[in-house]
């Protein structure tokens, strides 16, 4: 029930079905890739992911960095263990902002950032000495290390401290919802916004929870608020897009995708979107074009 083959990961000819490389659903590379250059790791995993059914897992050893896995994929946990997973074409902007931490500087140049300069201040520095601080650093390192449960109870022992701690609120909600637990998140998320109803990204994760829980009206009042909050939110009228197409009205779901792509116009196709792991302006753009060009033309409102 074993078919060996020789294949040279290095080569261009795969996936094809003469060498039995395309359709598959697991894919284990553990502790090769390592011998590799950045670029050619980049374009195997691309490969991978061309091989691979829709939910097919690739696996990869433990000294392969996640930097080196083709952003397509989404990352999934267990215990300690990350897999990486092919969610369909659009998995990564279904996703929240990633947690911008206190000391992680300015985004460099060529990412566009969804938080306008001084739009936000830089809070008040607590004592490096107090447990607050202690307990969120630990959780931070956690986060960096890919051990995110520890990295949730770490957080909550933060909220034990100090129950209105804004980052780490949304920390063990973004936490949360990448491990699936959604209602958690969610009372999380509506207990920050509670807290400060002008939370950007969690107004925007929550609406994207919402969006799984079929709660709709809520999920577009929230969506709303995103632009409402910073109208060059390119995220926030993407989302508005894809909302308003589901739902049946091509009309707003063009003006809202055309928003989108002019907050992007200035942009160059391999700038970054901040926080949003493996996206790109170019593959956003690509994107709410050929939404655009599938929406139809009449003027029917859903």
């Amino acid at each position: 029930m074993v078919s060996f083959r020789y294949h040279n990961l290095a080569d261009v000819c795969f996936p094809t079905s003469a060498n039995g490389t395309n359709d598959l659903d697991l894919i284990l590379c553990r502790n090769v890739m390592i011998y590799f250059p950045r670029g050619l790791c980049q374009e195997i995993t691309r490969r991978f992911f061309s091989c691979l059914e829709e939910q097919g897992t690739l696996l990869v050893g433990h000294s392969e960095h996640r930097d080196l896995i083709y952003p397509g994929f989404s990352r999934c946990f267990s215990g300690r263990s990350i897999s990486f997973r092919k969610n369909g074409p659009i998995p990564v902007w279904e996703k929240g902002i990633a947690i911008r931490f206190r000391g992680s500087g300015s985004p460099p140049p060529g990412v566009l950032t969804h938080v306008p300069a001084g739009s936000r201040s830089e809070g008040v520095q607590r004592p490096g000495a107090t447990e607050e601080t202690l307990l969120f650093e630990r959780g931070v390192v956690l986060v960096g290390g890919m051990r995110p449960l520890e990295a949730i109870v770490e957080f909550r022992r933060v909220l034990a401290v100090n129950p209105r701690n804004e980052r780490a609120l949304y920390a063990v909600a973004l936490l949360l919802a990448d491990a699936g637990d959604i209602m958690e998140a969610t009372a999380c998320l509506e207990q920050l916004i509670g807290i400060n109803p002008l939370h950007l990204e969690a107004t925007y994760l929550l609406a994207i929870l919402l969006r799984e829980t079929g709660e709709s009206a809520r999920e577009l009042t929230l969506l709303k608020r995103t632009v409402y909050l910073n109208p060059d939110f390119v995220l926030g009228h993407f989302q508005l897009g894809l909302h308003y197409r589901k739902a049946g009205n091509p009309r707003l779901a063009r003006l809202s995708l055309h928003n989108a792509l002019l907050v992007l116009n200035d942009r160059a196709p391999g700038d970054l979107i901040d926080g949003v792991e493996g996206m790109t302006v170019g593959r956003l753009r690509e994107t709410a074009l050929a939404m655009i060009s599938g929406c139809p033309s009449g003027e029917e409102d859903g």
